[in-house]
């Protein structure tokens, strides 16, 4: 799973979690007097699963109070050229805001352990963190000559950045505010599809897929079910996989990019020696090499 899967897995269960609590608190009915002694909570058995009142976890981020940006009258503008200098035309150019908090910061005493942040708390600013760039997100689209302007900046920063299928953008200051100029340089990218086999025909998540130009240039790949592309500068290349274990190996497969086939790398078993060393109880050693040797026939 990539980093930025990751991360929204874990903002989205702490949304669902956090806010379903939240609901449950504010809004289940009081338990009557009286209740019967079989179902009372005991310090042995955890207390019965809060009963959540209906609604959506939409109208719950909808009640949410989120600080709004109002726009202002300055200008972001830049240009988009490719590496050989030319201008890119339809760009897509996206920039938006973040909150900024202040406060005294938090200051342990040595030995002090830190408590951990209340659960609601931070999944509630991280709504409003979110809703907040997304308030103050400005677009814009590059013309002919490459060039573009997003308006209605208000007097804060901003984090500009670039958007083009089949294109690598970067830039060297990608925060700005009004009056600045933000400048990209974009790379021509081919997008290889591919699809890693073990030995038995099953496919093999984990195995590492390399590239190679005839400049010695390389690019490599985790392959998974999540990440089943690799971007590349157009060419030829040499490809290969190894599986997760180091185990097997693919033939190198010559290709050009622009086809738009998918790519698939078998695995072949290498040959080896496998097996297990174990020590006298209380003997083992960490980190100790094997040896293989090869004799002729005699």
């Amino acid at each position: 799973m990539q980093a930025g899967q990751a991360r929204l897995l874990l903002f989205v269960l702490l949304v669902a979690g956090g806010l379903g609590f939240l609901m449950g608190r504010s809004t289940a009915p009081e338990p009557e007097a009286g209740p019967d002694p079989v179902d009372a909570p005991r310090p042995d058995r955890p207390a019965p699963p809060v009963e959540l009142p209906p609604g959506s976890l939409a109208e719950a981020l909808a009640a949410i109070q989120v600080e709004r940006v109002e726009g202002g009258d300055g200008e972001i503008t830049g240009v988009v050229k490719t590496r050989d200098g030319e201008p890119l035309e339809g760009v897509r150019i996206i920039a938006a805001s973040w909150r900024t908090r202040s406060g005294p910061g938090v200051r342990l005493a040595p030995g002090q352990v830190p408590e951990d942040p209340d659960l609601e708390e931070t999944v509630v600013e991280l709504i409003r963190d979110r809703q907040f760039r997304r308030s103050s997100r400005v677009e814009a689209v590059t013309g002919p000559d490459g060039r573009f302007r997003l308006t209605g900046i208000a007097d804060r920063r901003y984090g500009v950045r670039a958007y083009c299928s089949g294109y690598r953008i970067h830039t060297k200051n990608g925060n700005a505010g009004p009056g600045d100029e933000v400048n990209f340089e974009a790379r021509l990218v081919a997008v290889l599809s591919l699809r890693v086999l073990s030995p038995d025909g099953q496919e093999a998540p984990g195995a590492r897929v390399e590239a190679k130009d005839p400049n010695g240039g390389r690019s490599s790949i985790i392959w998974s079910d999540t990440n089943r592309t690799m971007e590349v500068r157009p060419g030829r290349y040499v490809l290969t996989a190894v599986s997760k274990d180091s185990d097997a190996k693919s033939d190198p497969v010559e290709m050009s990019t622009g086809g738009g086939e998918t790519i698939v790398l078998r695995l072949k078993t290498v040959p080896g020696v496998r097996g297990r060393v174990v020590f006298p109880e209380g003997g083992q050693v960490r980190g100790a090499w094997v040896y293989v040797r090869r004799w002729s026939k005699a």
